[in-house]
């Protein structure tokens, strides 16, 4: 869970890493009523997945719909960039679910895992960028789907 790295390696994290969990550690205690530890229920009740709830929280939502995931964990961008560990960043987030859904038939889901591909819009690497996505299959994906019966 992110927001319990945050705490465990905040003095790790820089730039927006930094920036998010000072974010999450300020905001997320107080619009969910206590922090993980206190209130459980009010953070699982809020994440799309959760990987220590056997039913895998919400994700159980997301069984009947088409879903198409792109990712680029470029873990020596994340280490070097952000101070951050594979623990730290959604990729073990997004393997997760995308596992779970799988393990329980979901019958539309793709993952994506792409490589050099994430570059922000002055040419920087950044692999959270979404020129990681293949826009050309994207929206071919998309209208696939939209024709379906």
């Amino acid at each position: 869970m992110f927001y319990n790295s945050a705490f465990t390696h905040k003095a790790n994290f820089k730039d927006g890493m930094l920036w998010e969990a000072e974010l999450m550690t300020n905001v997320f205690p107080k619009k969910l009523d206590g922090t993980p530890e206190t209130n459980l229920k009010s953070y699982t009740n809020s994440s799309v997945f959760s990987q220590t709830d056997s039913t895998g929280g919400n994700a159980k939502f997301l069984l009947k719909i088409s879903t198409l995931f792109f990712h680029e964990p470029d873990i020596d961008w994340w280490i070097k960039e952000r101070g951050a560990t594979y623990y730290d960043i959604n990729s073990f987030d997004i393997a997760g679910l995308y596992n779970f859904l799988k393990l329980n038939n979901h019958p539309d889901i793709e993952l994506i895992t792409t490589t050099g591909k994430g570059f922000d819009r002055n040419g920087n690497r950044n692999c959270h960028s979404w020129t990681i996505v293949d826009e050309s299959y994207l929206i071919n994906w998309i209208l696939a789907r939209l024709k379906a019966p």
